[in-house]
């Protein structure tokens, strides 16, 4: 039964095993992050997965995203990853979501699952939000990368973490779902400075105002799922105490750096930061 994770072994028993493969991992959002911790949960022995997307695979895909290539431009991806998960492990219970996440199947979407992966698009709050928030009060722990740079985010967020809305600033906001961005500096606590050299104030502008598409780069966005997917796993087998919001793990492959940070309590930077580094005006 469990030939196909037998190089698992000792590292995970086999009645550990036996949990993954009994286990229900829903992921909200298969590009960049979402469909490396798919592959990577299902070779760990994850035995149900649900995903959910509503794109297509497109050109620009293709420098980062794990099951992406020519010959799949323009289909949808949530298709295409589970037919490639199902070629790992043909036993794999696999559902699909392929209209994404919202206020209509997001019950479903939850419903008998054990963890939540949430991979949706930066920008989309409104949707994040809903997932989170329903997820909590299920008592279901969340896991959300975010990437800079070469540098990779983890939050976890549980019941016995802070809550979401509060982390990020929306609770005490004025502004709507629907005017609300989820600050930079508690999704990239520790800015790497390094993009200064790439990435001019301008430019920089356009990215926080949605005008240019944020950079992502393959490694950190696949070495990010990893960390992701091997947290998810030990939830899931409860082989350590989670690191839990406010707190998250960081790690940069660029300054090669591995850190536990707490970005409420100890805010290592903010916007103005940027503008006293730069000429350009920010609005």
């Amino acid at each position: 039964m469990f030939e196909h994770v037998s190089r698992n072994y000792p590292l995970i028993t086999r009645e550990e095993q036996e949990i993954l493969e009994n286990s229900t991992v829903a992921i909200a959002g298969v590009g960049g992050i979402g469909g490396w911790i798919a592959d990577t949960l299902v070779r760990m022995g994850v035995g149900h997965i649900k995903v959910s997307d509503l794109d297509n695979y497109e050109i620009h895909n293709l420098n980062r995203q794990a099951f992406s290539n020519m010959d799949v431009l323009g289909e949808p991806k949530v298709h295409v990853v589970a037919q490639e998960l199902k070629k790992i492990n043909n036993n794999l219970d696999i559902k699909v979501f392929d209209e994404g996440v919202n206020e209509k199947n997001i019950e479903n979407f939850l419903d008998g699952v054990d963890i939540v992966i949430d991979a949706v698009e930066y920008f989309e709050f409104k949707v994040r939000r809903m997932i989170q928030n329903e997820s909590r009060k299920r008592g279901i722990t969340t896991f959300l990368n975010v990437v800079a740079g070469f540098s990779v985010g983890l939050f976890i967020f549980s019941p016995e973490s802070m809550e979401f809305d509060e982390y990020i600033g929306f609770k005490d906001s004025s502004k709507s779902e629907d005017e609300f961005v989820m600050p930079f500096e508690r999704t990239i606590p520790v800015f790497p400075k390094y993009m200064m050299n790439y990435c001019d104030m301008d430019l920089a502008k356009q990215i926080f105002s949605r005008q240019e598409p944020i950079t992502n780069l393959c490694a950190p966005v696949a070495i990010g799922a990893l960390l992701a997917a091997n947290e998810a796993v030990m939830k899931l087998l409860n082989r350590k105490k989670m690191v839990l919001a406010p707190n998250s793990l960081i790690l940069d492959l660029y300054e090669n750096k591995y850190s536990i940070v707490n970005a409420v309590d100890k805010p290592l930077w903010s916007k103005q930061d940027l503008i006293r580094e730069s000429v350009v005006q920010w609005d």
